[in-house]
């Protein structure tokens, strides 16, 4: 993400000294680990393990959202903050929509429609970024490195695009849905088998790279 290292270390030192933390090491080098015995541990666990399983609806429901669609998107995914895992509360949920030229208006129109019952449902501001396949063609290289780091949704990556052959790519319909596919089965997996672990709870080193 493009979060701060020394800003990191400083709220890791907060949350140690409130007893939610434990360390292991000083320094950039300290081993940081979730304090079980907390007597707020359980509350904390409740409270990402909700966020968690909030997410997976929203990512669903943004999934059902592009396969409704008529003419469909050739690819939906999630852009900036959110992607990165580096949003506030302030950040909208930017949803990046690949489409035909000539179905712009219509797919962008109806997607919009969508999105806003998803605003209601979840209690979240999303902003809807169409392109098409010249529109990455014609990118910067700031705005290929962003694309490179999106949170697929729907369709093919961006990126497959902006590196592979966008015709054959994008058209792929079938490859499309069954990367879908997996990558929805590998969210849901990943949160049947692990419902209670937390990032706090998994420890790790933080680093300079």
């Amino acid at each position: 993400t493009r979060l701060d290292l020394s800003g990191v270390l400083r709220a890791l030192d907060r949350l140690e000294d409130a007893g939610v933390t434990t360390s292991l090491g000083v320094g950039r080098g300290r081993v940081i680990r979730f304090n079980t015995e907390h007597y707020f541990a359980s509350v904390l666990r409740a409270v990402f393990d909700a966020e968690r399983a909030r997410r997976q609806r929203l990512l669903d429901a943004l999934q059902d959202a592009a396969r409704s669609l008529d003419p469909p998107p050739r690819a939906v995914w999630i852009e900036g903050p959110h992607a990165w895992e580096a949003d506030t509360v302030l950040d909208p949920l930017r949803i990046g929509v690949l489409v035909d030229v000539r179905d712009r208006h219509a797919t962008t129109d109806r997607l919009g429609e969508r999105l806003r019952e998803i605003e209601r449902r979840f209690d979240l501001t999303t902003e809807l970024v169409p392109r098409t396949v010249a529109d990455l063609g014609t990118a910067t290289p700031e705005q290929l490195d962003e694309l490179r780091r999106v949170l697929p949704v729907y369709g093919v990556p961006p990126w497959l695009v902006v590196d592979g052959d966008p015709a054959g790519s994008v058209s792929d319909a079938a490859e499309g849905t069954a990367w879908t596919r997996r990558q929805s089965a590998v969210r849901r997996s990943a949160v049947t088998r692990q419902p209670r672990r937390t990032a706090a709870d998994r420890g790790h080193t933080p680093s300079s790279t």
